[in-house]
């Protein structure tokens, strides 16, 4: 997500990117500006948000490993080795 919000912040139209033939379109430069910044914010904020989640799946797969281990050891002790 950090390079989302990198590419993101990178993107730039210039005023004469609104033009549509009178003043006031040069007006959607500023709003587009804003715009761009909200949507790199959010994809800094989801970098973050990746993280924890992934650290997150990490851990409860290495529960979930742990788990698998005491079961399989409990079986082989009750049915022995198959």
């Amino acid at each position: 997500m950090d390079t989302v919000a990198s590419c993101v912040g990178n993107l730039t139209l210039d005023d004469s990117a609104f033009w549509c033939g009178d003043g006031i379109s040069i007006a959607a430069a500023p709003i587009y500006a804003g715009y761009q910044k909200f949507v790199q914010d959010r994809c800094r904020e989801g970098s973050a948000e990746c993280e924890q989640i992934g650290e997150a799946l990490n851990r409860a797969a290495d529960e979930y490993d742990g788990t698998d281990e005491v079961s399989a050891e409990t079986l082989t002790k009750i049915y022995g080795n198959l």
